[in-house]
């Protein structure tokens, strides 16, 4: 969406392309998807009163939402949380609730799996 300059992009390719010669890299176990409409990402960003996040045009966010809601859709091991009923800033209580969400939902996926160690046991 052009906001990465040519040098800046080649470093993240880079980047990836050394994480990806680790010996423990590969593909994901789960990947955890914190989801919110348009709308209300859109009143969050402006409720945090970021100057950056308030200068960029409201179409950028429409199209990077659009974006990553393509990419879900082809995502393998997805697990979603709907934060219309979280408010991460506000509430403290919200990332525990949100955390114990992911926990039930990958012991249902991998039933060895143990919130200690975040991986398969």
């Amino acid at each position: 969406l052009g906001f990465l300059a040519p040098d800046e992009h080649a470093l993240l390719r880079r980047l990836l392309a050394a994480l990806a010669q680790l010996p423990y890299a590969g593909p994901p176990t789960v990947t955890v998807a914190l989801e919110a409409p348009l709308t209300l990402t859109l009143e969050r960003l402006r409720g945090r009163g970021r100057p950056d996040e308030m200068a960029v045009d409201p179409q950028y966010w429409a199209q990077l939402h659009a974006r990553y809601a393509a990419w879900l859709a082809t995502t393998p091991h997805l697990i979603t949380v709907d934060l219309t009923a979280y408010d991460l800033i506000r509430d403290s209580s919200a990332l525990s609730a949100v955390l114990a969400r992911v926990t039930q939902a990958l012991a249902e996926r991998a039933p060895g799996w143990s919130s200690r160690g975040a991986q398969p046991a």
